[in-house]
């Protein structure tokens, strides 16, 4: 059988001084600095269109397929319609729908 424990008690190699290490790193990076500018542009893009994508799929759902469902099938939510009753209008939970959107 291999023994793989060789591997994992290996000495690491650790840099004298940090900041020269560093500085060595930075001056094989510096002439491509746009490219660090526009991937760092593009890692803030791809995170606020992952946050964001759901709240509006949840805002989509709540003002358009929730409302026309409800138009469509209004009478099937309640089974038991008791006579003189008006069906119970829920909240709007649609805030594209207002000019407010706090409110």
């Amino acid at each position: 059988m291999m023994r793989f424990g060789g591997m994992l008690n290996q000495e690491t190699i650790k840099p004298r001084n940090l900041s020269e290490t560093l500085g060595r790193l930075g001056s094989y990076f510096g002439r491509f600095w746009y490219m660090i500018v526009i991937a760092v542009l593009f890692i803030v893009v791809s995170t606020w269109t992952q946050v964001t994508t759901p709240e509006l799929t949840g805002q989509a759902t709540d003002c358009f397929l929730v409302p026309a469902g409800v138009s469509a099938f209004g009478n099937f939510a309640s089974f038991a319609p008791q006579a003189g009753s008006q069906p119970s209008q829920a909240a709007s939970t649609c805030y594209l729908a207002t000019k407010d959107p706090l409110h």
